[in-house]
């Protein structure tokens, strides 16, 4: 521990070489990882998310890889219809290019990225706060259940950890050694950042101004990972300038007028954010009470720490002080998967809080009560209820609607779901050969899938425009748990 203050308060040192501090923990780190991916990888094909969603990413990506159309935006986000960059499309490629064309392998592929911010967060308190505050942390985060569902599933939040954990350590490695290359591995990670998920606006910001901080001695290296974060940038800026700034003018709607208003105080929105959404889902589990207590803790940790560890405290504090400005000025709801960005900082703040422990009996025991406590929590509440097999249904219900269309004639799709599209459908059929008609297209034959509680003919019916109301049932059939009809019109 104190070693590595001693090393934070150097200018440069050239012999930390990043290889000497994976040499230092293998045992430690390969735990970690098993873990982490035996949590993230048990029975994924059966938890793995592949809805609407899902469906429509994958088809962007299909459209890259198969009909090489580059796509130059990126999944839509849930408020105001504002597009993200591309880069979360040309990422799922890789998975998805070598599993030919497989969800299962961008779900894998997420997987791998939870296992890898996991050994990142290792690596980055191990530095900062030692070994057993980096083992408590990385544990905790392994068994996270809101981290291991978060990671599991391809959407376009689940590489954040990975990436912001990767720009931090790149930080810290960039202060210690001086080596230019560094830098540029940062900026890399926070051009991707900011296209994944928009809300990690205030944690990009300040790894900014960090950046720009340490980078400033370093010659060439800063305008060379400027060059490199634009070039990441590039394809939706071009797109954005081109096209007269749709995504800034739907931005500029949302804040304006779009977002649902707040009806609770500033305080209570600030506390519900920080304490049971952050805290809360990430590091105990959903326990409030818990969450409360916690980060009371980390509070007075950081607080403590900031005259003793002043990098690793700023880049721990600053981003989630920066995300409580940006709450404030927010106008919608705060979900969830909004602050998977932010939920390493909480453990990294942990790990700070471990370190700073009293070297007391006294002390080390109620750590060790505390780390039990959390743990039990996550054992709780690990993710593994019954399971959706919205894969397995997605592709059940494709194979059966070949089946029922031979012809390569045209036909339409309907789906009957709550919050749900049909995108996981399309992008089975396209895979399957078969191109579901755009629904303004005209059809004689409209394939209905429905997955709600109650589906007879008379909810079909009811759900379709007037030009099907009179067309007969030929085909009905319950694949997967959905029931699924086909209606024929007259030529």
């Amino acid at each position: 521990m104190t070693s590595d203050r001693s090393n934070l308060r150097r200018s440069c040192d050239r012999r930390a070489r990043f290889r000497t501090l994976l040499r230092s923990a293998p045992l430690h780190l390969t735990l970690i990882i098993a873990l982490a991916l035996t949590l993230r990888l048990y029975r994924i094909a059966d938890y793995t998310a592949f809805q609407g969603d899902q469906g429509i990413d994958a088809l962007a990506v299909k459209r890259l890889l198969v009909d090489h159309i580059l796509p130059v935006e990126g999944p839509a986000t849930s408020a105001g219809g504002v597009r993200l960059g591309p880069l979360y499309y040309y990422l799922l490629a890789i998975p998805m290019a070598v599993g030919g064309l497989d969800p299962l392998a961008a779900a894998v592929f997420m997987a791998l990225l939870g296992a890898a911010a996991t050994a990142l967060l290792y690596l980055i308190a191990r530095t900062w706060f030692g070994s057993t505050a980096a083992l408590i942390s990385a544990t905790l985060f392994a068994t996270s259940p809101a981290m291991i569902a978060a990671s599991r599933s391809a959407w376009n939040p689940s590489p954040l950890p990975a990436f912001v954990l990767l720009t931090i350590l790149a930080l810290d490695r960039a202060r210690r050694t001086c080596h230019g290359v560094w830098l540029l591995i940062a900026a890399v990670a926070l051009a991707s950042i900011i296209q994944f998920h928009y809300f990690s606006l205030a944690l990009v910001l300040v790894l900014l101004v960090t950046s720009a901080a340490i980078g400033r001695s370093m010659r060439a290296w800063p305008v060379i990972a400027i060059a490199a974060a634009a070039l990441l940038l590039a394809p939706f800026l071009f797109h954005e300038v081109t096209t007269d700034y749709p995504n800034l003018h739907a931005a500029r709607s949302l804040m304006s007028s779009g977002a649902t208003p707040q009806t609770d105080s500033l305080p209570r929105r600030l506390y519900a954010v920080q304490v049971p959404t952050l805290i809360g889902t990430f590091l105990t589990a959903g326990f409030e009470p818990l969450a409360i207590a916690i980060a009371v803790i980390l509070l007075i940790a950081l607080i403590t720490g900031a005259s003793r560890l002043r990098l690793p405290t700023a880049l721990i504090a600053a981003p989630l002080v920066a995300l409580l400005i940006q709450t404030a000025l927010y106008r919608g709801p705060v979900f969830e998967h909004y602050l998977i960005a932010y939920a390493p900082l909480a453990f990294l703040a942990l790990a700070a809080a471990i370190a700073l422990t009293p070297r007391h009996p006294v002390a080390r025991a109620l750590t060790a009560a505390f780390t039990l406590v959390l743990l039990i929590a996550n054992a709780i509440r690990l993710p593994y209820a019954t399971p959706d097999h919205q894969l397995q249904r997605s592709e059940a219900v494709a194979t059966h609607i070949i089946a029922a269309a031979p012809t390569r004639d045209p036909f339409g799709l309907w789906l009957l779901a709550e919050d749900d599209s049909d995108g996981a459908y399309r992008f089975q059929l396209e895979r399957g050969g078969h191109l579901a008609a755009p629904v303004t297209q005209p059809v004689t034959r409209l394939f209905v899938i429905c997955q709600r509680a109650r589906c007879d003919e008379a909810t079909v019916r009811a759900s379709l425009s007037p030009d099907w109301s009179a067309a007969p049932i030929t085909h009905r059939a319950t694949t997967a748990g959905v029931e699924l009809f086909l209606l024929v019109q007259a030529s």
